[in-house]
């Protein structure tokens, strides 16, 4: 007989017990037991008092059912209680939603590390390029370790080839100058600041919007029609000889100073170890020959 059972015939006998000497106590008077009259009742309302000797068995059974159970009386299996009371980090092996399965140690090696698979350096600048860490440091000095001055006067060079090239057509001539070094710094500024802002988007003419739409930067730094004649003129590569490359290097407009771009990065920065290379879509219609 389980725990549970003898707990159940226990109850049952003392209810029982607890009925026989209710039957031996003898009647007394009423006058005797309180000061209190009597007062009569009409009727008595069937039902709504009972007896301990009127209580059902099974409704007691049911009870002791609905009764909360100890975990100390269950019965308990000697291989699950092993295996709850060992450590997460005692498992050699751990096993996923698919049902592979990962080792907690890492493989032993048998052979050397690779040369090119031996990290030297600390990810972040080189040490050639931590000169300009200092207290005065601000966020253009290290984007200029990666954008240098001779890259920008590439495409300031070009960009005005195509500038000189339409000057023709304009009447007004305020807004189709040559370009120099600072005003293409401030027009990249504005970029960065059209995804700051999350409008990167939406159309250049929104941000210079005077009814409290637009931003007050863009009008600062320069007109509205300016803006438009940098962006529809602003060229990587000499336009004379773009056809003949374009034949053997379909990224013709820009391999000059993407390759640079790449040759600083590495200069520059060192990746460690660890690197997590993302993508970005950027949204595109028309062919692409790459």
């Amino acid at each position: 007989m389980s725990q549970r059972d003898q707990n159940i015939s226990r109850w049952l006998e003392e209810c029982d017990s607890d009925s026989e000497d209710q039957r031996d106590v003898p009647e007394i008077p009423n006058e005797d037991c309180s000061d209190v009259e009597d007062v009569p009742v009409d009727h008595v309302i069937d039902g709504e008092c009972q007896s301990d000797s009127d209580i059902d068995v099974d409704e007691l059974n049911e009870d002791v059912n609905n009764l909360p159970v100890d975990d100390d009386d269950l019965p308990v299996d000697d291989d699950a209680s092993s295996d709850d009371n060992v450590p997460l980090a005692r498992y050699r092996n751990y096993f996923g939603k698919n049902r592979f399965r990962w080792s907690s140690q890492a493989p032993v090696s048998r052979s050397r590390t690779l040369q090119h698979n031996i990290v030297c350096q600390p990810p972040g600048l080189k040490r050639n390029f931590r000169y300009v860490l200092n207290r005065n440091t601000v966020p253009i000095d290290i984007w200029q370790l990666f954008f240098t001055d001779d890259m920008l006067e590439v495409i300031v060079k070009h960009t005005n080839e195509k500038i000189r090239k339409i000057r023709p057509n304009y009447r007004i001539q305020t807004c189709i100058q040559d370009l120099d070094v600072v005003e293409l710094k401030a027009f990249i500024g504005m970029l960065y600041y059209t995804a700051i802002f999350k409008e990167n988007h939406t159309h250049y003419t929104c941000w210079y919007s005077t009814d409290g739409t637009g931003r007050e930067i863009y009008r600062c730094t320069m007109s509205k029609n300016r803006f438009e004649t940098l962006l529809n003129c602003l060229r990587f590569d000499d336009a004379s000889t773009r056809d003949e490359r374009r034949s053997t290097d379909k990224a013709a407009p820009i391999p000059e100073l993407f390759d640079k771009l790449i040759q600083n990065c590495k200069e520059v920065c060192s990746i460690g170890g660890y690197t997590c290379i993302d993508e970005m879509l950027v949204s595109f219609r028309g062919e692409v020959q790459l």
